[in-house]
């Protein structure tokens, strides 16, 4: 990556070393942190003790797409794929087992995959489009069913760290456009949805510790105007219900997915 620091660099040589530097998780975390080391021999900051310059990243991504070549594109869709292939063969023993240094070198390649510019290649309709919605829709999957302890921890303990900019426009909008898009879409909660407010959730936990964006950040107008809250309300409070008459948690797999459930989601008018 750090080789990568300008658009005519990332056209000449970005294919031939994506297939090498996003081949695998390790690759990607040794590009990253040679990223940060080279961004801090000049006088950046990486981001707190995670060790990424998530500005370095953002720059990354932009010289990437400004290149405005397909194959160039293709070849960084491809290397997230095939990160997201070995994490998917490797889920058990990369999130479930290992110690807390291996746990945080695997959830910080999620946090960078998190930062692509995949549902903005969706969204564009170009040819790549139906590839980057496969790949978001899998990156929100892993994320969403990471263990809270210590791997969602991290999440929400480096997302606090963002600056406000980039939290905005490369972690929480893309994930504003997914959930409207979708919904707008399909017209039903199918499992991309669910996934992706959950790692909205994720997102707004961060956001209460570092207080970066204003809550109306959060506020989805799709849900808020077009999903028959009154009947969403009705279904959360049943399930809350039932959850304290059987005397369990409320977030057990028995209950069925609400957007009252992530009241951020609905603006005021709504809540009313």
């Amino acid at each position: 990556l750090a080789a990568l620091s300008s658009a005519a660099a990332v056209s000449m040589r970005f294919g031939q070393l994506a297939p090498e530097m996003t081949s695998n998780v390790d690759a990607m975390n040794a590009s990253v942190s040679a990223l940060a080391a080279t961004k801090s021999s000049h006088g950046s900051t990486a981001t707190g003790a995670l060790g990424v310059d998530f500005r370095a990243v953002e720059a990354f991504y932009k010289a990437v797409l400004s290149t405005y070549r397909e194959k160039v594109v293709h070849a960084l869709v491809s290397g997230i794929k095939n990160i997201m292939d070995e994490i998917e063969r490797n889920y058990r023993r990369f999130f479930q087992s290992g110690s807390q240094p291996m746990y945080s070198e695997r959830v910080r390649v999620l946090l960078v995959l998190l930062q692509s510019p995949l549902v903005d290649l969706w969204s564009s309709k170009n040819r790549l489009a139906g590839l980057c919605m496969d790949q978001a829709a899998r990156l929100f999957h892993l994320v969403a069913h990471l263990p809270m302890t210590p791997c969602k921890s991290f999440l929400i303990k480096w997302l606090a760290e963002y600056d406000a900019d980039i939290l905005a426009s490369r972690v929480l909008r893309p994930l504003q456009d997914y959930i409207t898009r979708r919904l707008d879409e399909t017209r039903q909660v199918d499992q991309g949805i669910v996934d992706a407010v959950r790692v909205m959730h994720i997102v707004e936990r961060a956001n209460q510790l570092s207080e970066a964006l204003p809550m109306e950040a959060f506020y989805n107008d799709f849900v808020s105007e077009k999903i028959n809250v009154k009947d969403d309300y009705l279904i959360w409070r049943d399930s809350e219900e039932s959850a304290e008459d059987e005397g369990g948690a409320s977030g057990g797999s028995r209950v069925p997915f609400t957007f009252c459930r992530f009241p951020f989601l609905l603006n005021t008018t709504t809540k009313r």
